[in-house]
């Protein structure tokens, strides 16, 4: 009796922690989400101040072919969460966990994913299409999946190490780790960081007794082995015969080194909490490498959740807010990794109140419960073929507000709200939001090209007109006069980092992306951002950094603009008088000057 009790009690523990770590994950992705740059929120992130609350709010999708703007409800989720529930469902089939989750878990997102990164959406695509991504027909794709070694795994494997929480050893969860990893990443950075990111998460939930300062840290270091031993058993020999074919180097000397970095950061890690009080998250962030341009890397995404994690172990709430909102960081990822370590620790599904107004909440809290119960679902692998998604969306386009339609595994859904997104395209975009019997919510996305002559009236206002009215952000500049001569010629500015300057010229200052591609960036006003290492040279095109840039404002947003622009970290000169009214100037980080007005310049 004494052993069947304390069997019980040890259930109902697990079955806590796991609730509350897979519910603070989702929290700190949908905290996080509006703050990262790929985020791509309307209006930027810097007015954005650290709040345990979520807001609704607006990004920019659709790039160059289809650009719309996307209503993102308050407490909405991304690609994380979706992902960390398609992975906790597939460990319900058993051992055919992973046909489940390739043969329709993966699938299936295409048709509902929010964020998804550029690795999981094409190895997904892949699998819909019953395609590995290490048999991908072009070598180039074969290539891009062995050199994805970004978070894309860290992000959705806490449902493995809480599958495994009972057992005493990490070997069976270090296997379904790589196994579920290798379907979408090929590169170990990616494999080695959701490695370490699930041991933190797998310790977490075997904890008794109270965690000391940094104790976590040193746990991860001293048990090396355990997250960093190659598991071969979890590759096939097909996918050993295309990385020999794909990569100049031995895989396993690139194992070697990922395991090094995720030792050298953890090192590090220990280093700030050594210095208690004078460490500063953001100066550890930054020498994690959080704010680079590989802050995304999975290595580098487990460092930093898993030093938060032990710093805040104690404030959970705080260590959650410090995750999603680090700036120009991945902090979606890093906070619902963040989030996972936490609430394994805490076994408080409350979240501070959070949970409570976060989307699908009860769905999230009844998948965990199963997941650390290990309950069995005895359906039949369900199966994606190629044209479900085309047949999904021709019945969504025929059903009315409150129409109902049935889908594979999700069961009978209904439309609780249809949006059409304005697009400055010739295409229709088109929203539908579904609340689902299993209890997830989808937001089913169609992009449809519209015939010659069809194009939505709702799309002719154009971008500058659009945003003027909103007293928003104007390049003010026309490609010509009633006359027809030429007014404005196009200005190149070459960069050291798109991104970054992305993030300046649209997220801060408000000017729109027309389309990026490459190492370039196009936007309304006819400037071009281009990142190259070499400075223009060429006398005879005059394209010599550093350039002045003229950007033209409402005056009732220009003081408003410059306060955004200093709390983001650049300086700016006093508002002064301009040609026809007032400005300012600030310096980017290549050293072009921008000038700031509240009238256009003269022609």
């Amino acid at each position: 009796m004494g052993s069947e009790t304390t069997n019980s009690d040890a259930l109902q523990r697990l079955t806590a922690q796991a609730q509350a770590a897979m519910l603070a994950a989702a929290c700190g992705d949908a905290l996080g989400w509006p703050v990262e740059p790929r985020g791509q929120r309307v209006g930027g992130t810097a007015s954005l101040q650290p709040q345990l609350s979520f807001i609704e709010w607006t990004r920019r999708e659709g790039g160059g072919y289809a650009p719309f703007q996307r209503r993102v409800p308050a407490g909405a989720y991304s690609d994380d969460t979706q992902l960390m529930l398609a992975v906790a469902r597939s460990l319900g089939r058993g051992t055919e966990w992973w046909s489940h989750l390739t043969q329709f878990e993966l699938p299936a997102w295409t048709l509902y994913e929010l964020g998804g990164g550029g690795a999981v959406k094409r190895a997904a695509q892949g699998w819909a299409k019953g395609q590995a991504p290490w048999e991908a027909k072009r070598a180039t794709d074969r290539q891009r999946y062995f050199a994805a070694g970004a978070n894309g795994v860290a992000m959705r494997i806490l449902p493995h190490a809480i599958f495994g929480a009972d057992d005493a050893k990490f070997e069976g969860v270090r296997e379904r780790i790589v196994a579920d990893g290798l379907t979408t990443h090929g590169h170990p950075r990616a494999l080695v960081g959701a490695l370490a990111a699930g041991y933190a998460m797998w310790t977490a939930l075997r904890w008794r007794g109270k965690v000391h300062y940094g104790e976590l840290i040193d746990d991860c270091l001293a048990e090396r082995q355990a997250w960093s031993r190659l598991p071969e058993a979890s590759f096939s020999q097909g996918w050993w015969d295309a990385a020999k074919d794909s990569l100049a180097a031995p895989y396993e000397e690139g194992w070697r080194l990922a395991c090094e970095e995720m030792s050298d950061l953890l090192s590090l890690c220990r280093e700030a909490i050594n210095r208690g009080s004078l460490a500063r998250d953001g100066e550890v962030l930054d020498e994690l490498g959080a704010f680079g341009k590989e802050g995304g890397a999975g290595t580098r995404t487990a460092a930093i959740a898993i030093y938060l994690a032990s710093r805040y172990v104690a404030k959970p709430a705080a260590g959650l807010l410090a995750a999603a909102f680090a700036k120009r960081s991945d902090a979606d990822t890093i906070a619902c990794v963040t989030g996972g370590i936490l609430g394994a620790f805490t076994g408080d599904d409350r979240v501070d109140g959070l949970a409570a107004d976060l989307q699908d909440a009860d769905y999230i809290r009844r998948l965990a419960t199963q997941v650390a119960r290990r309950e069995a679902d005895h359906q039949p692998v369900d199966s994606w073929s190629p044209r479900l998604k085309s047949q999904i969306l021709r019945k969504l386009s025929g059903l009315p507000p409150e129409g109902r339609i049935s889908l594979p595994l999700f069961g009978k859904s209904v439309v609780e709200e249809t949006e059409l997104p304005e697009t400055r395209s010739a295409n229709e975009v088109t929203i539908w939001w579904l609340s689902t019997r299993l209890g997830q919510t989808l937001a089913v996305t169609r992009v449809k090209k519209l015939s010659s002559g069809k194009a939505d009236p709702r799309n002719r206002e154009t971008e500058r007109s659009r945003r003027d009215k909103g007293g928003q952000m104007s390049m003010g500049m026309e490609s010509k006069d009633p006359a027809g001569n030429a007014r404005s010629t196009w200005s190149f500015l070459f960069v050291q980092d798109l991104a970054e300057s992305l993030s300046l010229y649209r997220d801060i200052l408000g000017i729109s992306v027309i389309r990026i591609r490459d190492h370039h960036a196009v936007l309304e006003g006819h400037l071009v951002l281009e990142q190259s290492e070499q400075r223009e040279r060429s006398a005879g095109l005059g394209l010599k950094a550093p350039q002045l840039v003229g950007v033209f404002v409402q005056p009732d947003i220009l003081r408003p603009l410059r306060e955004r622009v200093e709390a983001a970290g650049y300086r700016t000169s006093e508002i002064g008088p301009g040609r026809n009214g007032e400005r300012f100037r600030l310096k980017d980080a290549d050293g072009h000057v921008i000038e700031v007005f509240t009238s256009p310049p003269s022609h």
